[in-house]
């Protein structure tokens, strides 16, 4: 299986991709950016290089998940991609030693725990201070969900209620591998699931 692993910059993307079995990986070139907002032409750039090398679509199939995940908790775009970025590299460092993953899921609650772990970590940091507001965060978390009604009410919860509702419900967890995640009781995340869902119905009957 290979592993394609894209490294995301304002002017460039690197590229690394695995050997067949998973066992090393190397950089296999540097897409120049014509302009930042205007990925188009690096995107196609990426396909070529997908269907060149037989590239399994590992990060093309949870990028968006672990970038929803890490808006939901840092509500700050520029984090979200780092997150995004050190997660696949930590992925890349696991296949070249060898580790493996026998099911998809186990593959899902791996990423999504690394991309929980890296978020607490950038938020212990005492420098980090870069916001963008709720609402730039509702957008870009959930591109897909422009017209997702609720989806704009969970991004205003508290975190933790925010990142339970959005694994259970958007990633489809159970409560047991979101208590593991979170790193807390079962009963627990139960409990955030239900006091959020509380919330989001105050925020709805106010605004209705």
């Amino acid at each position: 299986m290979r592993i394609m692993g894209l490294d995301y910059g304002s002017k460039t993307i690197g590229v690394a991709v695995s050997d067949p079995l998973g066992l090393t990986a190397q950089g296999v070139e540097i897409i120049r950016r014509e302009e930042e907002n205007k990925l188009r032409k690096s995107l196609r750039r990426i396909e070529e290089l997908v269907k060149q090398y037989e590239v399994e679509e590992v990060i093309e199939q949870y990028s968006t998940m672990i970038f929803r995940l890490a808006m939901v908790r840092m509500q700050n775009k520029a984090d979200a991609e780092d997150i995004v970025q050190d997660t696949f590299l930590r992925l890349m460092q696991q296949v070249q030693k060898g580790v493996t993953f026998k099911e998809d899921e186990h593959l899902k609650a791996w990423l999504l725990t690394v991309a929980t772990n890296r978020g607490k970590s950038i938020l212990a940091m005492a420098w980090n201070k870069r916001t963008e507001g709720i609402d730039s965060a509702m957008e870009l978390a959930a591109p897909e969900q422009k017209t997702d009604y609720a989806y704009e009410y969970v991004m205003r919860l508290p975190e933790k209620y925010r990142v339970a509702i959005t694994l259970f419900y958007y990633e489809q967890l159970s409560t047991e591998q979101i208590a593991e995640i979170m790193k807390t009781k079962t009963a627990t995340v139960r409990s955030y699931l239900h006091r959020g869902r509380e919330k989001l119905k105050k925020m709805m009957e106010a605004d209705s």
